[in-house]
């Protein structure tokens, strides 16, 4: 089964080479600079930086306690034009009953239903929260879940719900970067088909690394006879998929969006003041502001309306929707319009987008067209601010001419720092896991991929207090 699990994968990691290489180069030497303090105790520095090992935070000559901090100062002036992502960007959800909403009155009894899995063999949120982090790849046919270094090799790893101990990691994958066609795929801009390895990116689908866990420890357990670990980890995500079909939403049916309409604020901040304040700030400085997000029109609506109110349109000069990252970065998709009852329409040539629309799907190429045209610059400066690692920040980096800005809510979990602003974060560190960008001396997948950002924030609260 592995044999040809590494001989199905061969060709993808050649196809895939020109981006594995971009994660080989060098480093930039300002990476992980993303917190500053001007309060007291903090000297007055303008940024922190990550510590070799992980653990702390510091800038020259003082060391941060877990006090709150502000003022967090990222240079916006070079850029003509500043993007933002929506989800866990821009709204802040409240991701521990997120997670418990979303697995435990969706996600299981969908597997329950439809699967006739038995439901006393799913763990209960409380008891295995610690296993629920994104960054985390399946490795179904093993049912094996992984935490991958930079290159590839196995940091941590557990089989279902039980931890495996170093010499099972290397016994299974060796010391190097053996499943590197996992690192491969973690970055890539589609899932293949067979589902073999899945990456558990965000915090939607942190829920399903709970549910693939839970069942592969049923089938060892001999409590679904018949099952092996790929088919009852094809079923977690088939499960995801159910979840958040992008038609429901409208239809309002039992499940994900019909809990998330009737209670929206409990499981999702509004934007603070000062966040508020930031994106007012940043158009009287003239900067053109633009959203783009993978959620359909009328959830993207929805959750805008709650985190900047609504007349949330006003703080942008286009929207795009359903954007499909990241291969919105990569493709050519065309522009569709958007009429008032949020359905698309027409394709809209990327000569005809204008300001003060809100278009669905699309391509980077069009909307940085788009762009040029509305700043009269030939190669405006953009940054693009996004908390998924692998749907905003790295392809930002590797297949566009900007910036990006990672948003990396972890880091107060982490490191239990605060910021004077919004919402603190209702995560947990996981000792599972460990941190998502370190672990020792070594950058996880992940880390290397907030390396080549401009900057890492926890949440744009720390960016939202700007020094003069």
């Amino acid at each position: 089964m592995i044999c040809s699990l590494s001989g199905a994968l061969r060709g993808l990691r050649h196809s895939l080479s020109p981006l594995v290489q971009s994660l080989r180069r060098p480093a930039h030497t300002s990476a992980y600079h993303w917190l500053s303090g001007n309060g007291s105790g903090y000297g007055g520095q303008s940024r922190w930086q990550y510590t070799p090992d992980g653990t702390v935070f510091h800038s020259p000559g003082s060391r941060p306690s877990s006090q709150a901090v502000s003022d967090t100062h990222f240079d916006f002036s070079p850029y003509q034009c500043v993007g933002f992502d929506l989800d866990n960007t821009l709204c802040q959800y409240r991701v521990r009953p997120l997670m418990e909403m979303a697995y435990s009155q969706c996600l299981v009894p969908h597997l329950i239903e439809r699967f006739e899995f038995p439901g006393d063999v799913f763990l209960d949120m409380d008891d295995g929260s610690e296993l629920c982090a994104r960054g985390i790849v399946l490795d179904a046919p093993r049912g094996n879940l992984l935490k991958l270094r930079h290159d590839g090799a196995v940091l941590r790893a557990t089989h279902g719900s039980r931890p495996l101990t170093r010499e099972e990691v290397i016994d299974a994958y060796g010391t190097h970067s053996a499943p590197s066609a996992a690192r491969d795929l973690a970055l890539s801009v589609t899932d293949p088909p067979c589902g073999r390895l899945r990456t558990f990116r965000d915090f939607f689908d942190a829920p399903a690394v709970l549910a693939a866990a839970s069942l592969v420890d049923a089938v060892d357990a001999g409590r679904l006879p018949g099952a092996d670990y790929a088919t009852v980890c094809a079923a977690a995500q088939s499960g995801l998929r159910h979840m958040y079909d992008r038609e429901k939403f409208a239809q309002d049916q039992d499940g994900f969006f019909s809990r998330l309409r009737a209670d929206t604020t409990a499981i999702a901040h509004p934007c603070s003041p000062a966040v508020l304040e930031l994106l007012r700030q940043l158009r009287r400085d003239g900067k053109l502001l633009f959203l783009v997000t993978s959620s359909h029109v009328d959830y993207a609506r929805h959750m805008a309306e709650l985190a900047l109110g609504a007349d949330w349109f006003q703080f942008f000069d286009v929207v795009v929707t359903y954007a499909c990252k990241p291969r919105f970065f990569t493709g050519r998709a065309p522009f569709l319009s958007v009429d008032s009852y949020d359905r698309e329409g027409a394709v809209v040539p990327a000569e005809a987008l204008r300001p003060g629309r809100v278009y669905s799907q699309g391509s980077w190429a069009d909307l940085y067209s788009f762009l040029q045209r509305e700043t009269a610059t030939e190669h405006p400066m953009c940054v693009y601010i996004g908390d998924n690692l692998a749907y905003d920040v790295h392809p930002t980096r590797v297949y566009t001419r900007s910036h990006a800005l990672a948003v990396c809510e972890e880091l107060e979990a982490e490191h239990g720092v605060r910021c004077a602003s919004g919402q603190p974060t209702s995560l947990r560190h996981s000792t599972v896991w460990g941190s998502m960008l370190r672990e020792g001396e070594h950058d996880t997948l992940w880390g290397a991929v907030v390396r080549r950002a401009r900057a890492c924030v926890p949440r744009l609260d720390y960016l939202a207090s700007r020094p003069d």
